[in-house]
């Protein structure tokens, strides 16, 4: 199941984290006024790529994004999304809690940001950590300085 993005009025139809995610990653992609040529984006649903299921891929300009959805369980999300992250050219977690939550629970997980996974709250309908692409990796290591800023593993919070 999915639906396509094709005109800017489109967009209407997601939550502001995915637009977020579609103007950083598809910048060429859904028609503007003056630019009717560009290519739509998809967004689907449950799709199995690599022997994994992905509950979202955005598709778009040849790109693909995979989102793993979750409600609460980060270390959950983490470890899936670790695992399926090399599938797709950009990775992100979308999580139901608020971004204080998240970002305090990610102090004991500091080791994920070397695999260029995003982070989103749902909640808060907030983009808090961007996805970098295969070649730029080592990109997302600048959030362990936000993490560290913020107190150390024996401070963190775990749900």
């Amino acid at each position: 199941m999915g639906f396509i993005l094709k005109y800017q009025e489109d967009l209407s139809l997601v939550p502001r984290w995915i637009k977020v995610l579609i103007s950083r990653h598809c910048s060429n992609s859904i028609a503007w006024p003056g630019y009717p040529d560009r290519k739509p984006v998809e967004i689907a649903t449950h799709r199995y790529k690599g022997g994994y299921e992905i509950d979202a891929v955005i598709y778009c300009e040849g790109k693909t994004i995979g989102i793993e959805l979750k409600e609460t369980d980060l270390s959950k999300a983490l470890q899936q999304a670790i695992e399926r992250r090399k599938l797709f050219d950009y990775f992100y977690i979308a999580i139901d809690l608020h971004v204080s939550t998240i970002m305090l629970m990610l102090r004991s997980y500091k080791e994920f940001l070397g695999h260029g996974i995003g982070i989103v709250s749902t909640r808060d309908n907030a983009v808090i950590i961007y996805s970098y692409s295969k070649g730029h990796l080592a990109e997302s290591k600048r959030y362990t300085d936000l993490l560290d800023y913020m107190g150390g593993k024996d401070e963190a919070v775990h749900l």
